[in-house]
């Protein structure tokens, strides 16, 4: 009989919870890729365009880490609201991010369809999913607001090893144009998000609630 008015309490909840997420460095971080990818469009047929968007896309993944942190955690370990379900309230605000560098790589393509841009969505997905990892990582150890340090971790980290790029080899990871083994790119940043997402479900459990049953 009470049922409707605890569906109400859990959206003012989840409302509650996306209003105090860090928006000022979620959306900067937004706009810096945003504008990168701008710059990136208008480069198109220069050597300018590919450093410019990989950049763009770590900064996506720098924004999605900004996504977990709770400035007030002890606060908000202590109410009904788990930290799995908060969790589940802010990990959707890495769809802005993942917007910019969607709508970013699809400019690109359109523009230049021969560099197949469309290609690099998997990393994409791959930078915001190492983003949210790292963040869920260290609130698990207790960090309140992570996203400052695994922001710059996370767009210093997926520029780098883009750029050294360890397994050519074997695989691309920035498959362009002709570069070869683009299937194999495709399926090693996807094996890269779904590892993140195992990390992050597993980090985001309640603190103190392992064995104890009915909680």
């Amino acid at each position: 009989m009470q049922r409707r008015p605890v569906a109400k309490v859990d959206w003012r909840r989840g409302e509650r919870i996306l209003r105090s997420a860090p928006w000022p460095p979620l959306l900067g971080s937004a706009t810096a890729a945003a504008i990168l990818i701008c710059i990136a469009a208008l480069a198109h047929r220069t050597g300018l365009a590919a450093p410019t968007t990989l950049l763009a896309l770590a900064a996506c993944g720098a924004a999605a880490a900004y996504s977990l942190d709770e400035e007030a955690t002890p606060v908000a370990d202590a109410t009904p609201t788990s930290r799995r379900r908060r969790a589940g309230w802010r990990i959707p605000l890495a769809v802005l991010p993942m917007a910019v560098a969607v709508c970013g790589l699809f400019t690109l393509h359109r523009l230049d369809p021969e560099m197949k841009w469309l290609r690099l969505l998997p990393l994409a997905g791959g930078a915001l999913a190492i983003g949210i990892g790292l963040a869920a990582v260290l609130r698990h150890r207790g960090t309140a607001a992570p996203g400052d340090l695994v922001g710059v971790v996370t767009l210093v980290g997926v520029v780098l090893i883009v750029s050294i790029d360890p397994l050519r080899r074997w695989v691309a990871l920035f498959p362009l144009g002709d570069a070869a083994h683009a299937g194999r790119s495709v399926a090693l940043w996807l094996a890269v998000v779904g590892v993140c997402a195992v990390v992050t479900l597993a980090c985001t459990r309640d603190p103190g609630r392992r064995g104890r049953a009915g909680h």
